[in-house]
């Protein structure tokens, strides 16, 4: 249980009327650059210091609600309106021991019409789970129809590791990988083999942090069927 204090402070600063939603596109590598999904990205309260994702987690994090700030979001992330693929973002502690998230994904495809199919819920970090642990959460969202992505592939043998224990269904490709892609032949090679083993795993591959029309037409030779960032539009905020 959370005392009263702590959930007073959670309240105060990530209580659902201060926390937003935004929408950013996740886009197909093709001509015309379709839209194919959308990654919901939390806010905190506007003009605050926690306004940022990384400030909110970690003062949340500090107060020990790190998983009932995560649940809030995803509870959130449930009621928004988005075409296609919907990328929620989900602690494995929250995973793997908040007994709150497990009734709450029952809401996605309740208040918004969506199938468990076009829910992919997207580990954000990995170390603070035991690595069975996480195995068998993953292995019960997908039973119930979810699909699961993984970040940071690419950075150290870590990521690589997960690539193989957690089998996702997509990866995305640290945007070190992509930034001056196009100017960078090690940068290149690093990718084409990423790609190759995703290939391999049937895990399809997620260009973070494309910015310039360079980097798309060197993802696009290599092989890398989507990608996200702001040379395709920044994230948009909407009513959740």
């Amino acid at each position: 249980m959370i005392d009263t204090a702590r959930r007073a402070v959670l309240d105060q600063l990530f209580g659902e009327e201060s926390l937003r939603i935004a929408l950013h596109g996740i886009h197909r590598l093709s001509e015309g650059s379709p839209v194919i999904g959308h990654e919901a990205l939390m806010r905190g309260p506007r003009g605050a210091p926690y306004e940022s994702p990384p400030m909110a987690f970690a003062m949340a994090a500090t107060l020990d609600l790190l998983e009932e700030l995560d649940c809030r979001c995803v509870a959130m992330a449930a009621r928004v309106e988005a075409g296609g693929l919907l990328f929620v973002n989900v602690h494995p502690r929250t995973l793997v021991s908040a007994e709150k998230f497990w009734p709450l994904i029952a809401q996605f495809g309740t208040v918004v019409p969506r199938r468990p199919h076009d829910v992919v819920f997207e580990v954000v970090e990995h170390s603070p789970a035991r690595t069975n642990d996480l195995a068998h959460a993953l292995t019960e969202l997908r039973a119930l129809g979810f699909r699961v992505a993984v970040d940071d592939l690419g950075e150290g043998a870590a990521g690589l590791r997960r690539l193989i224990e957690v089998a996702p269904d997509f990866a995305k490709i640290d945007r070190y990988f992509v930034d001056g892609i196009d100017r960078d032949r090690k940068r290149r090679a690093v990718v084409a083999a990423l790609v190759r083993a995703a290939e391999e795993l049937e895990t399809t591959i997620i260009a973070e942090g494309v910015e310039r029309a360079d980097e798309v037409a060197v993802l696009r030779d290599l092989g890398v069927p989507l990608a996200q960032g702001y040379l395709f539009g920044k994230p948009d905020e909407v009513q959740a």
